[in-house]
């Protein structure tokens, strides 16, 4: 019985010491380095939790950290609410909510808490950067409806320009035509000139003789034809 008796108190002792380490918890606050940038007159929201483990008599919340890194702790006003919820037992989120945000308000802000006894935690740092530029989610919408057609369009209109080309860029060329000499093409334009000759008979040839005197001299006729 004695080993199985050391077994046991050796199991409960484990399983007592993973139950306390898994129940055990940090006082920290977690929030994640990041960086905002809102058009002005716009609404913001920073958020921060805050992982008090069931002790409720820390104080803090946020703050904005200045130049010569000194930190201001900020009161809830008419340009921004400052509240809490509660998330778990052992955590609770701070959210401050700028209602409608200018320039003034760029800059960086930090959840800071002071749990007492002379310890405090800071979350990480988040940049605030409030331009001039005027963002209307609806007008860009609005106008990306206009660009979305255009784009739609074009595409339609192009589809047949490219499909043409494709075509024509398939078919072959017809081979080139040789030039035509020029020897030639005077050649064909040369009239064609025939030769006539005209057969002249004498009447009479036979009594030349016997009448030299009624014997007439018969010119030589040529003829001419031209065409």
């Amino acid at each position: 019985m004695g080993p199985i008796i050391g077994c046991i108190l050796i199991l409960t002792g484990l399983y007592n010491n993973w139950a306390c380490s898994a129940e055990e918890c940090f006082q920290v606050v977690k929030a994640r380095r990041d960086h905002k940038v809102v058009s002005e007159g716009r609404s913001l929201l920073l958020s921060c939790e805050v992982q008090h483990c069931g002790v409720h008599d820390w104080i803090g919340g946020w703050g904005v950290v200045r130049e010569e890194e000194t930190f201001s702790l900020l009161q809830p006003s008419s340009k921004f609410h400052i509240f809490t919820e509660d998330l778990t037992v052992n955590s609770t989120r701070i959210n401050m909510n700028f209602i409608s945000t200018n320039k003034s308000d760029t800059g960086r802000y930090q959840c800071r808490i002071n749990w007492g006894r002379g310890d405090s935690s800071n979350g990480h740092l988040t940049y605030v950067n409030v331009t001039d530029t005027p963002y209307n989610l609806q007008g860009q919408s609005e106008r990306s409806v206009p660009l979305r057609m255009f784009v739609y369009i074009c595409a339609c209109l192009s589809c047949p320009i490219f499909l043409a080309l494709a075509r024509v860029l398939s078919h072959p060329s017809a081979p080139a035509v040789p030039p035509r000499s020029q020897s030639t093409t005077r050649q064909s334009k040369r009239p064609t000139v025939e030769l006539l000759y005209a057969e002249l008979m004498l009447e009479n040839g036979g009594h030349a003789k016997q009448d030299p005197q009624h014997t007439l001299e018969q010119p030589t006729v040529y003829s001419l034809v031209h065409f």
